[in-house]
């Protein structure tokens, strides 16, 4: 009997582990397919360029948590990278910076985990946005009083607006790049956020 409590102590530690994903990543003429993922902590991005002549770079965004990336290359390469730090990333292809950006959200299951069960009261879309943000408040009409502001990743003001007035409000004079957002009742927080802005 005692021989057993080892393999089934293997066993049992062995389906506790969260099993590491991996997730593909098409790079084909001018986009990355997809071009947005959320995955945890510890999975893999593996990019494969089909065609054309592309890389993955990181370097235009200093406010990823880390860099990485490959060689510009016509070939059809593959390029690897394993996530260990949580945070929002952004990267494109430096040949072509404009229309192909690509964007990262890794998230630690670990932590706020009561956080997944909590419901927006407002569904701000979409999310990436370019130009244009829009707003649906999920009980059918916005309290009054409501205000949303939007951050850069420094803490600065960039834009704020009273919701209750309209639906949607204009982005378009902000740059590419992840924003913080905070949506207000009066003085009392009842929503905040992460925002991608992406150029046309």
């Amino acid at each position: 009997m005692k021989k057993l409590f080892l393999p089934l102590t293997l066993i049992f530690l062995a389906t506790t582990i969260r099993a590491q994903t991996t997730h593909n990543v098409a790079v084909n003429n001018l986009s990355f397919n997809p071009a947005d993922l959320t995955i945890q902590v510890g999975d893999i991005v593996v990019w494969t360029n089909v065609a054309g002549f592309h890389n993955v770079d990181t370097d235009p965004f200093p406010d990823n948590p880390e860099s990485f990336g490959n060689e510009a290359s016509s070939s059809q390469w593959t390029f690897t990278h394993v996530f260990t730090i949580p945070g929002a990333y952004l990267y494109h292809c430096e040949i072509h910076p404009g229309p192909m950006l690509g964007s990262i959200n890794v998230v630690d299951p670990t932590l706020n985990v009561n956080t997944a069960d909590k419901k927006d009261v407002i569904n701000i879309y979409p999310n990436p946005a370019i130009d244009m943000i829009r707003w649906t408040f999920n009980d059918g009409q916005l309290p009054a009083d409501t205000y949303f502001t939007l951050f850069d990743l420094t803490g600065k003001t960039v834009a704020q607006f009273k919701m209750n007035n309209n639906s949607f409000s204009d982005i378009s004079h902000l740059n590419t790049g992840i924003y913080h957002y905070e949506i207000k009742e009066g003085v009392q927080q009842i929503q905040t956020g992460k925002l991608l802005i992406q150029s046309r």
